[in-house]
């Protein structure tokens, strides 16, 4: 054995014993295949930020999306982010972060719903897409993600009766997720929801 591979090798168990610095996520990572939301705490952090949202006068203001009454709809896509947000946080894989928090978010939304006989459909994309009444969807917010270093937002909303969302990207769960009241809306082929 060469003296360079000998330092060479010596400097690596230096670096794999040394602590790692202040201001890195040391958390433990969790496994794709293992990850199971802690709905308890899901509805813990939801309810916190959901206080956030009416607390905040100008968070408040953001999340009026159109008028007055839509702003319960921008707080519960907001709480339902910021719950969600907190569940992945130990995810290290990218797409499966995106699948959970897409899956979460719906769920949420639709838990929580301020009005469920008329916003009939949760739905999260961050792709391009097409609304049949664009004054059928309510509280429509930015929801961001990010997995260093990765980062991406979805659009999030609720959609109402007499309604289509028409997807002009990828769907799969990465993408698109939608959750809508039983019987309410169908889903075709074509990753578009109509309700």
């Amino acid at each position: 054995m060469r003296l360079s591979q000998v330092v060479f090798l010596s400097l690596l168990g230096f670096a794999a014993a040394a602590p790692a610095p202040d201001g890195l996520d040391s958390s433990a990572a969790v496994v794709a295949d293992d990850f199971k939301p802690d709905w308890d705490a899901f509805e813990s952090d939801f309810k916190l930020a959901l206080e956030e949202s009416k607390a905040d006068a100008s968070l408040a203001k953001r999340l009026n999306t159109q008028s007055a009454s839509n702003v319960a709809y921008g707080q519960a896509i907001y709480a339902a982010g910021s719950a969600a947000v907190n569940q992945i946080k130990g995810l290290k894989n990218w797409n499966k972060a995106r699948e959970q928090f897409t899956q979460l978010v719906t769920q949420g939304m639709m838990d929580h719903n301020p009005d469920p006989k008329t916003a009939v459909a949760a739905i999260c994309y961050n792709k391009g897409y097409g609304i049949q009444n664009p004054e059928g969807i309510y509280g429509l917010h930015s929801e961001k993600i990010s997995v260093w270093p990765a980062s991406t937002d979805y659009d999030c909303f609720y959609m109402g009766k007499n309604n289509a969302f028409w997807s002009y990207g990828d769907g799969g769960t990465v993408n698109l997720f939608t959750r809508w009241q039983h019987g309410a809306c169908r889903f075709d082929d074509k990753s578009d929801l109509y309700c």
